[in-house]
Parts: structure tokens; sequence; C-alpha cells
């Protein structure tokens, strides 16, 4: 399935995903079904991700309410039945978009780096080969005070931690035909964050000027495409890479966010460019 990107986020249908019915704790007769909020997604897509996992993100249909929404939001261990004591980074501010929709729930960074106190007196947070469930509470509202109908959960399993950055090295780029609108594709080297493939990668002519067109992601978030306005002329295009892009783990270009050398460069300001060049297909 192809997830289309509009305004840079995705609105797409739930992947994953399962309704249970605990009620609202706001219910009352002035929310009706039309003024309640939905989640309409929640990120990665794939049932099963890396031990090693940074950031959850969950979209829903209107503006909510900012304050205290990681009160709604548990992770719980299939196996036990328990929550996940710890597993959230916790802030004076919720991590929400601009617009009240999209909320980040980042999972306690200490716990995914090694080194650090968390890490080591708590371990990940996920554990390879374990099903969990990411459980949206029914209580959280939206910025009219209408709360969710039911609890939105989303179950998933987890996989080996992501040892290996993007690499354009091992990138597939597969090729528009000249004179269509044909999406030029990219096969990545895993799952990559979806908001970062939406801001870090741009198509620009051999002249720098960027090329209009949408963006939209596919295969669990490990391909991308981007479809041009206009037909692709017989020319020379250039796929520009923000070395800040990063995968599912906060790995970036420029190093892994867990570097057991103690060498990354994740953190670190740099100037890399990072470019792929094509021509169309005659």
């Amino acid at each position: 399935m192809v997830r289309a990107i509009m305004a840079a986020v995705g609105m797409g249908g739930v992947s994953a995903m399962l309704c249970v019915g605990a009620p609202a704790a706001t219910a009352d007769e002035v929310c009706t079904a039309e003024s309640r909020p939905m989640v309409e997604d929640i990120y990665p897509t794939s049932d099963v991700l890396p031990a090693n996992l940074l950031r959850f993100y969950v979209y829903f249909s209107e503006p909510m309410e900012r304050s205290a929404a990681l009160e709604h939001v548990t992770l719980r261990s299939v196996s036990t039945g328990k929550a996940v004591a710890g597993a959230f980074f916790q802030s004076r501010y919720d991590l929400w978009s601009t617009d009240g929709r999209r909320l980040t729930v980042l999972l306690d960074p200490g716990r995914v780096k090694s080194g650090l106190d968390a890490s080591d007196e708590l371990g990940r947070a996920l554990d390879v080969g374990e099903p969990y469930l990411l459980e949206i509470g029914g209580a959280i509202s939206a910025a009219n005070g209408c709360a969710l109908e039911t609890n939105v959960i989303k179950h998933f399993a987890v996989g080996p931690a992501d040892a290996e950055s993007p690499s354009l090295d091992q990138w597939r780029l597969h090729l528009p035909q000249t004179n269509t609108r044909e999406p030029v594709r990219i096969a990545l080297n895993g799952a990559h964050d979806h908001v970062s493939l939406a801001y870090r990668i741009r198509v620009k002519t051999d002249q720098g000027e960027p090329v209009a067109g949408a963006i939209q992601l596919s295969r669990n978030e490990s391909e991308w495409r981007f479809t041009p306005r206009t037909p692709w002329t017989e020319s020379l295009y250039v796929v520009r890479v923000d070395p800040a892009l990063e995968d599912l783990a906060g790995n970036r270009l420029a190093g892994l966010f867990d570097d057991p050398t103690g060498e990354s460069r994740v953190n670190q300001a740099h100037t890399d460019t990072y470019e792929l060049e094509f021509w169309p297909a005659e």
C-alpha cells in the first residue's frame, strides 16, 4: 500500500490497530459522534519494530488538548499484561505538532542509548521477541472538550535492534519515464522515520531549483516516492538528502544514535552533502 504524505504528514488509514470498548471518561450528551476526535494513524506502521525504536507518532482527526496527553498513552507488555514503567520521555511539554493533531511519543532515549543511567538500571523498554501494545486511552480529549469514544490499540512485535545507519549506497533508485509523471522511487535500506522522510529528501534540477510534486511512502516507510507536478524532462535531476535523515532508531546518515565506539556524529553539526543523480528513462 502507498501512503500519501499530506502537509508533510501521513493521513491514511490506521494500521495494525484495534478499537476496544473502554468508554471515554468525558462522554456526555454534548459530545456527538461527529464532534469526537478519532485516531487516524499511528506510526511506524509496521507490526514488527526494532528494540531500539525511538518514537511513535499518533495522528488525530481534530486538534487535541495539549496538556498531560502522555497520561493517556501506555506501552504494555502483552505477555505480562503490565505497563512498561518509565518507557516514555517525560517533558514539561508534550510533543505536539503546531496544528495539535500529531502527538510524538518519544521513548526514553536514556533506555535506547547505552552507557546512560536509565539504560544501565532499567535496560531497553522493548525486549526482542516479545509482543507489545501501544494504547491510546479513550479519555484523551480534543480541544473542544470531547474525548475519544474508545481506547485505540496498536499491536506490534519486537525485532532486533537496528544497528545500521541510512546509507545511500544501499538505496535502490527506480527511474521514471521521460515525459510522464511517473514517480521516482527509492527503496531504502530499512524502515525510516516518516516525518524525517517528508522533510529531509528533496528533488531538484541540476541547477539546484526545487521540483514541485508530492511525496508518498510505502512498504511500511521503507520506500520513498516522489511524483512531479509536471512531466519529467530529458535532463539531469538530483535527489538531495539532508544529513539529519533518521531511521526508526534515530540513526542518521552521519552515524548511529547508539554507537558502541562512542564516535557517533549524530548530534554534531555538519555540512555533509548527500546526493543521488538520475536521468529519467527514455
